[in-house]
């Protein structure tokens, strides 16, 4: 072979070596930009989930306060209220059933914790001189969790004096 041919040979190598380089550098950009939209879309669709979610509890707030307002009003005092009122809570035993089984969980709180602005929300205050400050006294709203992340804060009062 002479130097020439050599010189043409390391020339056409050369050549396709960048054209290679320059080929794999394109699909890697593109690679990249691909999974930058696959993981945008992985974020929306889990804030959907989380709404479509956070509606959910809503739902069950209002099985919550017609709940109360039954008992308030004694309409559960008659047996057929009482069947009615049953019925009723079912219907909100299976949506939270069904949204466990989603991952969706209550915040385990009860008044006499201290709270936790992690998982709480304060909307009110009260004095108790026998109690330490933070310490939720009412649950106004259920909080509730998404795979162990805060879904929606539960609403407290607590003891400030």
């Amino acid at each position: 072979m002479t130097r020439c041919n050599m010189a043409k040979d390391n020339s056409l190598q050369g050549e396709l070596f960048d054209r290679l380089l320059a080929e794999i550098t394109s699909i890697k950009k593109e690679n990249t930009n691909l999974q930058k939209e696959v993981d945008s879309f992985e974020e929306k669709s889990i804030e959907n989930v989380r709404d479509i979610f956070k509606d959910m509890v809503s739902i069950l707030d209002e099985f919550t306060r017609v709940e109360r307002s039954v008992a308030e009003k004694g309409l559960d005092q008659t047996e057929e209220g009482k069947k009615v009122r049953d019925r009723f809570l079912n219907v909100a035993k299976k949506l939270s059933r069904k949204l466990e089984d989603f991952g969706v969980s209550e915040i385990p709180l009860a008044p006499g914790n201290k709270v936790d602005e992690t998982l709480c929300a304060t909307v009110d205050t009260e004095p108790d001189p026998n109690k330490e400050n933070d310490t939720i006294i009412t649950i106004e709203k259920k909080g509730y969790l998404f795979k162990g992340i805060v879904l929606r804060p539960a609403e407290v009062i607590v003891v400030k004096n």
